[in-house]
């Protein structure tokens, strides 16, 4: 028993260890309560939490004031603790929405700094990893107010009615107006993030969309939505370090699959590309769903494997005595 209770001590206290520390974070009079101690102190030390993949966040902060606020950064881990900035003896000037890279070499010496204009402003501070070691990379967002979160990923048309020739709108339901300085962007990849793309979502209130534009029947989609500062052109190996806040569903990501199937766009000429979603006239073998309220009329002559006609959609052929159909399926 005694054995027992030992190891539940030991690893009680290992637990509270991690809790207590092992962070980036941000130290010095602008955002934090002080300037804290000499190299291997962690005093004063407002520490950062995990965010978006390998990223860490301050979280939402308050300035603690208005005018030129400074800080540096902090790194307490595995027993590394020190505070950090560019590499400068001296201050240093920074803007929000741009990626810097801090020197691993313990200072007390040179800040960084920006001019904070109105007491309700909030910031957040990301950095790319943590570590003793970490990467380096950080930015800083500037908002007007606290920032909204993505409450809601809606897509149109439904993930089981996604076919070839069909782009996908994706919507983020917002839980409140953004302030100034957040928008929202969304991330898809057909081959499960190896490669990806982000987009700038459009909208205003509480609601913001973008496209996922067509692909081949079989691809699989995966998507998220997430936020971060304005008007930015992200490459998709910084997405986790500009994100705010997100909406992954979970962590298991939006998708669909890209069924395989042409669908009529609109009443005209099978032979028609307009008649088509995509434009493209179904090819022989293809499978064919004629939509409510279409009226497709066969031109030409054609195979193919099946033809779904939806209620309220009508299907003709303009010559019965030259114009044939073969449905193999």
């Amino acid at each position: 028993m005694g054995r027992q209770l030992r190891h539940i001590l030991m690893c009680l206290a290992v637990i509270a260890g991690v809790e207590g520390y092992g962070q980036n974070a941000i130290v010095g009079s602008g955002f934090s309560s002080g300037w804290g101690g000499a190299c291997g102190s962690n005093a004063n030390f407002a520490f950062f939490s995990p965010g978006a993949g390998t990223s860490y966040t301050s979280g939402t902060l308050t300035p603690n004031g208005t005018g030129t606020q400074y800080w540096r950064l902090g790194i307490d881990w595995g027993g590394t603790v020190k505070q950090v900035n560019n590499g400068s003896s001296g201050d240093v000037s920074v803007s929000p929405n741009n990626k810097y890279s801090i020197n691993s070499n313990c200072t007390t010496t040179g800040a960084l700094y920006f001019f904070v204009g109105t007491a309700s402003n909030r910031y957040i501070f990301k950095t790319r990893d943590a570590g003793p070691t970490p990467n380096g990379d950080w930015i800083f967002f500037e908002l007007s107010g606290s920032p909204a979160t993505v409450a809601s990923v809606a897509q149109t048309p439904a993930a089981s009615n996604v076919y070839q020739g069909q782009s996908v709108t994706v919507t983020a339901n917002l839980s409140g107006s953004f302030p100034v300085g957040q928008s929202a962007y969304l991330r898809y990849s057909t081959d499960n993030f190896s490669t990806s793309t982000i987009i700038s979502m459009t909208g205003s209130g509480t609601s913001y969309n973008a496209t996922i534009p067509t692909q081949p029947s079989g691809t699989s989609v995966k998507y998220y939505v997430f936020t971060s500062g304005n008007g930015l052109t992200i490459p998709p190996n910084d997405a986790d370090l500009v994100t705010i806040n997100l909406n992954n569903n979970s962590g298991a990501n939006y998708s669909y699959s890209v069924l395989d199937g042409y669908l009529s766009n609109q009443s005209g000429n099978w032979s028609t590309g307009s008649s088509w979603v995509g434009g493209i006239v179904p090819p022989s073998g293809a499978n064919v769903i004629i939509q409510n309220g279409h009226s497709i009329t066969l031109d030409m002559s054609t195979t193919l494997s099946s033809l779904t006609i939806n209620n309220g959609g009508s299907f003709a052929a303009s010559d019965a005595t030259t114009r044939t159909m073969t449905i193999s399926n």
